[in-house]
Order: structure tokens, then sequence, then C-alpha cells
């Protein structure tokens, strides 16, 4: 495209090249029939006459430290390194844009192209969702012992010093760090005091029981919810009592037949979520009415009037599960 010394190689390029040339300023025709080249359209600047080209914007030199085979190891400051985006050469679409690779095969640089969204795909695959953040104990007495040790450390103060503010002897505080003695409600409130924290935020490194519930095939409990219409089955597929989510859920699977009631102004708090397995109904939610057919799926906040208005073909299966706060 232009972008090259008059000699043809960059510095530090192949060996035979006695002396770098200087390099050559790409005029804006060039960059024009580049662009035009590889997107296939005219570039236009902004707030540019039509047709013309946002020259490249000169780029400070690069920073990077100079490395065992010496200095010039990228391009110079006319070709910084530094990713460059479309808008620097007047194009306005910032799917693909040119970057000066770092370092080739042979000592130089050259002009490649990136897709974003490429980047984005491979910086989200680098990121590890299963990573476990911190160890819980099992122990209630060592979780306690050890959330005060690391709230003490944290607001560095030794161990005499948060014994004095909490009425405590230093032996006493060792025992209780160590998970050697279950500390009292009324020792617990004093170090809450003299840590300022929550007295809740003393047991955070506890490793509660972390309920589930498996419910075979067919073995939904069925019940009768409040409000619940004559001809309409739940069948309720599981449930966890109180948990640190603050969240209950409750996941119901509704049987409609040509008998059941329709009341299509159903009315809770919290979100619902509706996925359709069998059949055809029009399904209402405050002002607005949408046909569920199998495999759709509805999610809506539960405080509106909701419900089934009309049964179109049965029989007719859905899962229904309601969060609310606990």
């Amino acid at each position: 495209m232009g972008l090259v010394p008059e000699g043809g190689v960059f510095p530090g390029g192949p060996a035979g090249t006695a002396r770098a040339a200087p390099l050559v300023k790409p005029a804006a025709a060039q960059v024009q029939a580049h662009f035009s080249a590889r997107f296939g359209v005219a570039q236009e600047g902004r707030g540019r006459r039509p047709g013309a080209v946002r020259p490249p914007r000169r780029a400070a030199p690069c920073r990077r430290a100079a490395g065992p085979r010496g200095p010039g190891r990228c391009a110079p400051a006319a070709l910084s390194c530094r990713p460059r985006s479309a808008y620097d050469y007047g194009f306005p679409t910032p799917v693909d844009f040119p970057i000066w690779q770092r370092q080739s095969s042979d000592g130089g640089a050259r002009l490649v192209t990136v897709n974003r969204e490429t980047r984005k795909r491979n910086t989200a695959l680098e990121q590890n969702p299963h990573a476990v953040n911190d160890t819980r104990e099992k122990s209630l007495e060592l979780a306690i012992g050890r959330q005060i040790r690391e709230l003490r450390k944290r607001q560095r103060m030794t161990g005499s010093e948060l014994a004095a503010k909490a009425g405590l002897s230093v032996g006493a505080l060792s025992k209780i760090e160590n998970g050697l003695v279950s500390p009292s409600l009324s020792t617990l409130s004093a170090f809450s005091n003299a840590l300022s924290v929550p007295i809740v935020h003393l047991f955070a490194g506890f490793d509660q029981p972390r309920g589930a519930m498996h419910v075979k095939a067919g073995e939904g409990v069925e019940i009768e919810r409040q409000g619940t219409r004559a001809g309409q089955q739940y069948n309720l597929l599981g449930h966890i009592g109180a948990t640190d989510s603050g969240v209950v859920v409750e996941p119901y699977l509704l049987t409609l037949t040509s008998e059941s009631d329709t009341f299509p102004v159903f009315q809770h708090e919290g979100i619902e979520f509706i996925y359709m397995l069998e059949g055809t109904v029009e399904y209402r939610h405050g002002d607005s009415c949408y046909r569920l057919e199998p495999g759709d799926s509805l999610l809506f906040d539960a405080d509106a009037p909701h419900g089934p208005e009309t049964l179109l073909a049965f029989p007719i299966r859905y899962l229904s599960v309601i969060c609310y706060p606990q």
C-alpha cells in the first residue's frame, strides 16, 4: 500500500541491508486506494468534503525498551506499533482496523488487519468463570477466628490492641483466632464494635451447607397455590429454604385442560418466567397478549396482572418459575 521505506526494508530487517532507507510518508490517495480495495467503498473523513481522507495521526515513538537485538525493533514514530483505528485513516466503520505488528519473522514490521469482534471473543475466552475467589471453613469456630484475624491485620492492629478494645486478654484472643473456643454473642458484639464492622461480617468465611433437591420425572408435589383457579394443576418441582442470596425460587409445572378456568389477572410480587412445553395459549401480561407455543418463553414482572387468557390447543403444559425476595 506504499507504507514502506524507499529501500523496501524496515530498520532491523534482513541481513544485507547496509543502511535503512528513509521512510516515505503515505499519500492520501494511497490510503484511499488501500481501504477501497479492502472494503469496496469510498472513504470520507468526518467533517471533510466527499472523497477526502483524514490523514494518519502522528503517534509518539514506541516506548518499549530495547531488547537483546538492540533498538529499532518496532516501526518508527510515523508508523508506530500502537493499535490504529480505522477512523485514524478516515474510515468510519470500526469493524476491521489495521495495526502495526511489533515484530515479524524478518525483524521488521508489517501491516495486518485485526477484526475487533475476534479480539473481544478472545478476551472473553481468557476469563475463567469457575475461579474460586476464596476458601471457606466448614467449622464455624475456625471461620470466625480467621475472619477476626484477617480484619485485624487489614486494619493494622496488633493482637494486644484488639484485645484491649474488645475487653479480652491476649490469650483469649489467640484462642478465638485459632478456633479453639467458641465466642459468645456478647464477645462477638465486642469484636464487631472494636473492628467497626457489622456482626454478620464475622460469619462471612463460614461454608454453610448449600441445599439441593432432585425431583424425578412425574414426582413433583401437586399443590394448590393461593388464587389457583379450577382445573389448573400445579406441580412443585423443588424447594430450597433460606439462602444467602435472599431470593426464593418456586419452579412449577402447570397443566391446563379444556375444563380449566382462564384467569388473566394473577398478580404477585417478584419475577416470573414461563417456558412452553406443549399446547398453545394466549397469555396476557398487563395490556399485552402473547401467543405461546412449544419452545416459546416469556419473562415478566409479576406485579402486573397476568395469566392465561385463551386456551387454543390441548394439552397445555408449561414451566413457570417464580422468584421473589425471601
